[in-house]
């Protein structure tokens, strides 16, 4: 498997300053599992890709394939000089046990970007 260099896929608006992140299949009415404040302004959506090869039974042959693995809100062109995990509006940092993670709940494996605002 072979890392193929992220590719430009859009911009997000968030004009609010207030990001959403969540899954875009469960809709529990409750909001956003998870908003972290940004600079209000437009970002850029960049997909990481990996290429790879594998024999196709179905073909016969070698086939290569470029998948999408994820893909990023870039927010700054800097490198992050640090980080801290974004938590739900209940999470309390202090009160996770060890090895502990924050997220959101997906069926179809998806997560996505919105304004908090809209």
């Amino acid at each position: 498997m072979t890392v193929v260099e992220p590719r430009r896929i859009g911009t997000l608006r968030v004009p609010s300053g207030l990001l959403a992140v969540s899954g875009p299949d469960l809709d529990h009415e409750d909001g956003p599992h998870i908003t972290v404040p940004v600079p209000p302004g437009e970002y850029v959506l960049e997909e990481a890709q990996a290429r790879h090869t594998y024999h196709c039974a179905w073909e016969g042959s070698e086939v290569t394939r470029t998948d999408t693995m994820a893909v990023r809100l870039l927010v700054s062109e800097a490198p992050a000089a640090s980080w801290e995990m974004a938590l739900r509006p209940d999470d309390g940092l202090r009160l996770f046990i060890e090895n502990q993670i924050s997220g959101f709940d997906t069926d179809g494996a998806t997560g996505c970007f919105a304004d908090a605002g809209a």
